[in-house]
């Protein structure tokens, strides 16, 4: 019988534990020489890790998960937000522009349901990266530099590349127009490529579209459901310091 060999998991450079099959590599070569996914779930929890780190989660945000969404007995508010946020996850298919807004006032939550939803999208094999929207538009400027590291070209693929992308805080930055379009061609080539946008913004709907104009407003309505709970008034981020 020919002896089994072993097969690292993309992302992987040592074996993270040991299986008798696949010795902690994910994958083995049967009898046949066919490489094949082991069912020990070590391929899954290793490239978890992989995507988790190419993620872009700030260390701030990096254990915010939907289990530790803290509310009272008896909220129905925040309680409905965490079902709608598992029920988006469990949903979430590749390929397909459905995405969310998650509207509320300014420490009401809402970062720490999309890192949650953005954790679960990763825990079933997808991509998904998060970046902060004055985080971006700072690193779009400093590309205009002589001595940048990055284009503004590349910064904006990679806002197209994951299956899912959250953009955080939309609507606190200064409405130029400059913004307005580089935020119009995020939309837009996540849109034409099919892929979801979750976007978390203190604005309403009337405040949305008047801070990021009727064409990047259109695309974002016909992309993300409007379906999702409001995020109630109070500081959640205060209620919950310790």
């Amino acid at each position: 019988m020919t002896s089994k060999k072993k097969a690292k998991p993309s992302g992987s450079t040592t074996a993270v534990a040991e299986c008798e099959r696949c010795r902690g590599y994910g994958h083995y070569v049967d009898e046949d020489n066919v490489a094949r996914r082991c069912d020990c779930g070590l391929y899954e929890r290793v490239r978890t890790r992989y995507l988790l780190r190419n993620s872009a989660i700030p260390p701030r945000f990096i254990d915010k998960e939907l289990d530790t969404f803290k509310y009272q007995k008896g909220d129905r508010a925040r309680a409905q937000i965490v079902q709608a946020a598992r029920a988006y996850a469990r949903s979430f298919k590749k390929g397909e522009a459905q995405g969310l807004l998650l509207r509320g006032g300014p420490g009401s939550g809402k970062t720490h349901v999309a890192v949650g939803i953005l954790k679960e999208v990763l825990r079933a094999g997808f991509s998904a990266h998060y970046t902060n929207f004055n985080d971006l538009l700072s690193r779009l400027r400093d590309t205009y530099n002589r001595d940048s590291p990055e284009s503004e070209g590349e910064l904006l693929a990679e806002m197209e590349e994951s299956d899912l992308l959250v953009l955080d805080d939309v609507g606190a930055e200064a409405a130029t127009s400059w913004v307005r379009d580089r935020l119009y061609l995020i939309v837009n080539r996540r849109y034409e490529a099919a892929k979801a946008l979750l976007i978390t913004t203190n604005c309403d709907e009337e405040q949305l579209r008047a801070h990021v104009g009727d064409r990047t407003a259109s695309r974002l309505y016909e992309m993300c459901s409007q379906d999702f709970p409001l995020f109630p008034d109070q500081d959640y981020r205060r209620a919950n310091l310790r």
